[in-house]
């Protein structure tokens, strides 16, 4: 599974592939490698292909509506949010409470 994820990731550095790779429905893939009975090697891949995915603005909208994302089905996801919605340039876009 990780080397499939590191390829997923390898994919994401341009904005076409990363919109390709949110319409293809991989954000819950994401989302459950983040769980903490995942392997750790697991999760910090997943947590690196959402922070790359979230540097495109739909992209990153896509993931703040993913389930298990904000609602606190999974802690780290939701640490990830926050980073996520105040890195693109500094400002704050949107403030969600976890």
């Amino acid at each position: 599974m990780i080397i499939c994820l590191q390829a997923l990731n390898n994919l994401a550095v341009t904005d076409d592939n990363k919109v390709k790779i949110v319409n293809a429905g991989a954000l819950a893939h994401y989302v459950k490698l983040l769980r903490p009975e995942r392997d750790q090697s697991e999760q910090q891949a997943a947590a690196h292909g959402l922070w790359m995915l979230a540097s495109n603005s739909s992209c990153r909208t896509s993931i703040v509506q993913q389930n298990g994302c904000t609602d606190g089905q999974c802690p780290a996801v939701s640490i990830i949010i926050i980073i996520i919605i105040i890195s693109d340039d500094g400002r704050c876009e949107q403030w969600m409470p976890i």
